[in-house]
């Protein structure tokens, strides 16, 4: 039997990682349908049918097989983001994926003094994790 040369080896360990990564979740590209179809199921929830005609402005998504997770700011047809007297409104949404759909499950609301600096949801070790978007959307005070 032949021995497998080096860059078929470099080839297959870069495979092995590239489908862990894609198992363990991870930020989607701009042009990944992940992240169109994510959008599309939150324009889409009755909970947020006031977005109609404003912009998202996403500043963390992320996304595994099963869960999804967007911290997003909301910008107005006025071009301003949303916010109330004192502070921004920050989003924070854990969508689940089933049967090839994306569903919102629970929704995390905030402020933030700045709209430039945003504190989006995460673990104790700063980490968006399935573990951690299942407890979120496990939480009766979070569900939508």
């Amino acid at each position: 039997m032949p021995r497998p040369t080096l860059p078929t080896l470099l080839l297959a360990l870069l495979s092995l990682l590239a489908t862990q990564a894609q198992a363990d979740g991870g930020k989607p590209k701009p042009n990944d349908p992940v992240r169109k179809d994510i959008v599309s199921a939150i324009r889409k929830h009755p909970a947020y049918a006031g977005l109609k005609g404003s912009k998202l402005d996403i500043r963390r998504m992320w996304a595994s097989e099963r869960f999804g997770y967007v911290c997003m700011l909301v910008i107005d047809k006025d071009g301003q983001h949303q916010r109330t007297d004192d502070a921004y409104t920050v989003h924070q949404i854990v969508l689940k994926h089933e049967a090839d759909k994306w569903a919102p499950v629970a929704h995390i609301d905030g402020f933030s003094e700045s709209s430039k600096q945003v504190q989006c949801a995460s673990d104790a070790h700063g980490k968006i994790t399935d573990a951690f978007l299942e407890e979120v959307a496990n939480n009766p005070h979070l569900a939508l």
